[in-house]
């Protein structure tokens, strides 16, 4: 697809929070015992004349906006920024930024806005999962393979996997054993942060957090390019894997405009 080659200034973005008040509340206590609504937290954005609102992706319920800084320190500055991105990333692969009409935005930008670290859980999870069934060993029940959690995680059921089942890491796939055993190096230094400062899939694709992970690994591991090199890749693949389903999703939408012309 061709790149935008507009040189004229761009076009602004406007992002707006607020509570939607149009659905169910759920009720929050306060220190008085007194209990008040809570509603969930919305974004209202604005480009080029048109307009689009959705549920924030990592908001919760709030009493006012006041509460949403008090309590989530930092989140609308975090999402206006994805969604700034988001916007800006896409209009880059149209040849005329006035084609951008933000369909499947409210769709897209949950994958856009995916965490690094959960784009690498839901990469390798399944793949371990695989190799865990291929055992054959019922004691594979106990490890809650299904389960999606926090605490589920791929260096844990890997580890668990590698004391329960007889020569785990011996009948591994090379390349599987190989990713997870980057994957833990990457884990090990992970670049951390306020809790809204961490990287997304759009962080990646738009080539900032490339930039910032080379730096930040090139000091740590001097002497390793080979592992850097892995890390980078592990990363491209499982973010490919990843947007797969922003494809999906505009396929869909094109669809649907077709049969409205017809």
């Amino acid at each position: 697809m061709k790149a935008l080659k507009n040189t004229s200034k761009p076009k602004k973005i406007t992002v707006r929070f607020f509570l939607q008040k149009q659905v169910q509340p759920e009720a929050t206590t306060q220190a008085n015992g007194k209990e008040i609504p809570a509603y969930p937290l919305y974004l209202y954005i604005t480009y080029n004349r048109k307009n689009m609102q959705f549920r924030s992706n990592y908001g919760e319920f709030y009493t006012d906006l006041k509460d949403v800084e008090e309590n989530d320190r930092g989140l609308m500055a975090f999402e206006e920024k994805l969604i700034t991105k988001v916007i800006r990333y896409e209009i880059s692969h149209l040849s005329n930024e006035d084609e951008y009409d933000m369909k499947g935005l409210k769709d897209k930008y949950e994958i856009y806005a995916t965490s690094i670290h959960t784009t690498l859980e839901k990469y390798l999870k399944p793949k371990l999962r695989i190799a865990i069934l291929k055992t054959k060993n019922k004691l594979h029940h106990a490890l809650n393979l299904n389960k999606n959690d926090s605490f589920n995680t791929v260096l844990r059921l890997y580890k668990v996997a590698g004391m329960v089942f007889d020569n785990f890491f011996q009948i591994l796939d090379t390349n599987l054993h190989q990713e997870i055993e980057t994957y833990q190096k990457f884990n090990e230094e992970l670049l951390g942060g306020n809790t809204y400062n961490f990287p997304t899939v759009i962080d990646w694709l738009d080539g900032s957090y490339k930039k910032e992970l080379n730096l930040f690994l090139t000091k740590v591991f001097k002497r390793k390019p080979e592992l850097i090199n892995s890390i980078h890749k592990l990363i491209d693949k499982a973010v490919d894997e990843k947007i797969k389903e922003i494809e999906k999703i505009e396929q869909k939408y094109s669809q649907i405009i077709k049969k409205k012309k017809t």
